[in-house]
């Protein structure tokens, strides 16, 4: 691992912006030529969540925009006190039970391994896309750390997904700031198709650009549209 730039094995398979509401977060990417799907509620084992999410899909990568449903206890409102922001950082891994095990045996604090679901509309229909992941705790505050394992990749990135109007297809690279650095210890390697990854110094601590293809930062475009 490079030392100068310990985020470079890092693993990224989605972040999620925390806003109170989603509406002018999808209306600022859609006006930007991207698309983005209409905001669906998640589910646990337990039943829904209290979170609605919406989701714009590239290639190797996707942005969540969440928000949590007045009424309803949910783990986005702590977040958001102090405004919409990067609020959810998820690792991919292969098979959630053995990384949870392992991580555990490293001393890394871990919560539960939890099955969820969230519906997917495509052209042949909706279906449901299905995941098992688990929370880690401890390593940046006030945001939500986790792994997940997809059990119907296809689903959740299926081609059509990313057909952007704008030409984007992929996210080319992720820098963030120094308040992210201990999510080192949860590098693993990353796949050569996965964003690259960068610890920015010069960035705000906790600061992160999420840079496409054709040059878009997701990040600026979705927290202007926060105001």
């Amino acid at each position: 691992m490079a030392s100068d730039n310990p985020l470079v094995d890092l693993w990224i398979d989605h972040l999620g912006l925390a806003v109170r509401d989603v509406a002018p977060v999808v209306a600022a990417l859609r006006n930007d030529g991207l698309k983005v799907s209409d905001p669906v509620e998640l589910r646990g084992t337990d039943g829904p969540m209290g979170q609605v999410s919406a989701h714009c899909v590239f290639e190797n990568f996707y942005l969540e925009i969440s928000a949590p449903i007045k009424g309803h206890d949910n783990h986005l409102w702590p977040i958001l006190e102090d405004g919409a922001c990067l609020g959810i950082i998820v690792m991919q891994c292969d098979d959630a039970t053995a990384r949870q095990a392992a991580l555990t045996d490293a001393g890394i604090a871990c919560g539960p391994v939890n099955d969820a679901s969230r519906t997917v509309a495509l052209k042949s229909g909706d279906t449901t896309a299905r995941f098992r992941w688990f929370p880690i705790e401890g390593l940046v505050d006030r945001a939500i750390i986790a792994e997940v394992e997809h059990r119907n990749p296809e689903t959740v990135f299926a081609s059509e997904l990313g057909n952007h109007a704008n030409g984007a297809r992929r996210v080319k690279r992720i820098a963030m700031g120094s308040d992210y650095s201990p999510l080192a210890r949860l590098a693993v390697g990353r796949p050569d198709a996965a964003p690259e990854i960068k610890l920015d110094q010069d960035l705000p601590p906790r600061g992160c650009t999420i840079v496409t293809d054709t040059g878009t930062d997701l990040l600026k475009l979705t927290l202007e549209a926060c105001g």
